[in-house]
């Protein structure tokens, strides 16, 4: 499961049990949040299981502070 991704559960406790169990386990530094009636994670992979090598940021954010190198 090394790299990014999204998973999607029905119940705020099966999100907590994935998270707490294999994820953080695994490295991976998660974000939750909530889309309706769902409970949305996303993950991305630290060595170190560390938030500071990773970046969750709002679009407008992103998109205000990015710019290509090239």
């Amino acid at each position: 499961m090394i790299g990014e991704g999204e998973l999607v559960f029905e119940t705020p406790e099966a999100a907590f049990e994935t998270v707490r169990q294999l994820l953080t386990k695994g490295h991976y530094v998660v974000m939750l949040s909530r889309e309706e009636e769902l409970w949305i994670v996303n993950y991305l992979y630290s060595d170190l299981c560390n938030r500071n090598d990773v970046v969750f940021m709002s679009r407008e954010e992103f998109e205000e502070k990015f710019c290509e190198v090239s």
